[in-house]
């Protein structure tokens, strides 16, 4: 192999091998560098062997999951015009036939899906990805295949394709830890205290991510977002990941983890009311924001374990709060 680099994400490290470099000039690279090691690590947990394909591989696989998005039809002269002169570009063209391939094969819908081929796991990208990830239950050695007409691999391909998807599974199997949809802040005023905000879409995660990052002494927001949370040695931890929001002027950070010490499930209101529920209705509210393999019964009841402990070791408040710097303060005041 030609190529190698290693990608750390919440004390998970990856080991990514290539026999081509990815593309030089990539400039979402620079969203992803804090996440790759500068030196080789002691440890590894995962192998990574990506392989570049022109085409997909057709596999009569056992579906266990899968998502599916609408697909906007373009409409109208003007857009006719506009796909015309997008198809002049070469590379264009080469993804125009490309992604032909792919709807013939996964359909023209497909976000990503799951299957068992031959006692392995095959994990497949419609719109989120062009690529196919053969892994076992060990999950040490994973093949990567991207499918590429061009040629070439950006590592946005790993990092905005297959390993968020990777994780949500690996987290649960290796009884690590699991994915949420929420904000996180690393509270340095408080003894780096961690809070993590967790909501339907349109509750006001990335709101409260610009709140503390104007308004906030001493503040890091780890992701406002996708947030892994993992327990280590009796203690709840908020970890960064790659994948951010609406707002990202936290990138220019480093990598950081908290301690959990309290957990919200926001909405919008017109004061600051943090009220705290009993543990099964806070679950409720709560499980809406996990990502979680659905598609396996094991590792969904580990998932369900994990959120109740969490629950039950953590403060856990319903916070109504208002769009202003008031928050940061009645966050504090909580004990």
């Amino acid at each position: 192999m030609s190529y190698k680099t290693y990608i750390c994400v919440a004390d998970i490290v990856v080991e990514l091998k290539s026999k081509q470099a990815p593309e030089s000039n990539d400039r979402s690279d620079w969203r992803y560098e804090n996440f790759i090691l500068k030196r080789k690590p002691k440890k590894v947990d995962i192998v990574f062997t990506l392989n570049l394909k022109e085409d997909y591989v057709c596999y009569r696989s056992e579906v266990l999951f899968e998502t599916t998005r609408e697909i906007p039809s373009a409409r109208g002269a003007l857009a006719k015009q506009e796909r015309k002169a997008y198809l002049k570009d070469k590379r264009q063209r080469e993804n125009e036939i490309l992604r032909k391939k792919k709807e013939a094969y996964l359909g023209s819908n497909l976000g990503w899906r799951i299957s068992e081929f031959r006692r392995k796991f095959l994990l497949e990208g419609g719109t989120a990805g062009n690529f196919q990830v053969f892994f076992d239950r060990k999950f040490e050695n994973v093949k990567v295949d991207i499918i590429s007409s061009s040629g070439e691999w950006k590592l946005s391909d790993v990092f905005s394709g297959f390993l968020q998807l990777f994780m949500i599974y690996y987290l649960a199997f290796k009884k690590a830890g699991m994915l949420v949809h929420s904000t996180a802040i690393k509270d340095g005023a408080n003894h780096g205290a961690g809070y993590l905000f967790s909501g339907v879409s349109g509750a006001g995660k990335s709101t409260s991510s610009r709140i503390w990052n104007e308004h906030g002494r001493d503040v890091v927001i780890l992701n406002d977002d996708r947030i892994i949370v993992r327990k280590i040695k009796g203690k709840f931890y908020l970890y960064s990941t790659p994948w951010h929001g609406d707002f990202s002027d936290y990138l220019k950070t480093s990598t950081e983890r908290a301690c959990l010490k309290k957990l919200f499930f926001i909405y919008h209101r017109k004061t600051n009311n943090a009220e705290t529920v009993s543990a099964v209705e806070f679950f409720n509210l709560f499980y809406q924001s996990l990502f979680t393999p659905f598609w396996d019964k094991d590792n969904l009841m580990f998932v369900t374990d994990f959120v109740m402990d969490l629950i039950k070791n953590v403060d856990c408040y319903k916070f109504g709060f208002k769009n202003d710097k008031r928050i940061i303060s009645y966050v504090r005041s909580l004990n």
